[in-house]
């Protein structure tokens, strides 16, 4: 969020959770924005919701954390990547039509039990 005033602007991004920590999820954008621009945080934790009204969320107390600037990478925080996107070189792998076949047949199942049991 970019936020303006008279002859200055502010670069803001905004999280919020109903626990009592402070841990929020941020995007890998929001790292990288962070990293290259002065970018300020403000984290609301112990969010009530006290009901919907109209379609709209009714968010109530909390408390606020500013952090100015906020650098993702301090030593003193703690970002730790939860979820990775995998994409697999397709150039070099093996691609065709799945075989309906999704493990060992029969009689390599029998081999395999005959000689764990006969070593």
């Amino acid at each position: 969020m970019r936020c303006e005033g008279e002859n200055s602007h502010l670069l803001v991004e905004i999280k919020g959770t109903r626990g009592s920590g402070w841990s929020v999820t941020v995007t890998s954008n929001e790292v990288n924005t962070a990293e290259e621009k002065d970018v300020d945080l403000f984290i609301a934790n112990k969010i009530k919701i006290s009901g919907v009204s109209s379609g709209e969320y009714i968010c109530e107390g909390g408390d606020i954390l500013r952090l100015s600037p906020w650098k993702p990478r301090d030593p003193h925080s703690s970002l730790k990547a939860t979820e990775y996107q995998f994409t697999p070189n397709t150039n070099t792998s093996e691609t065709g039509p799945i075989s309906h076949r999704t493990g060992p047949r029969h009689d390599e199942i029998h081999k395999i039990r005959h000689k764990a049991k006969n070593g």
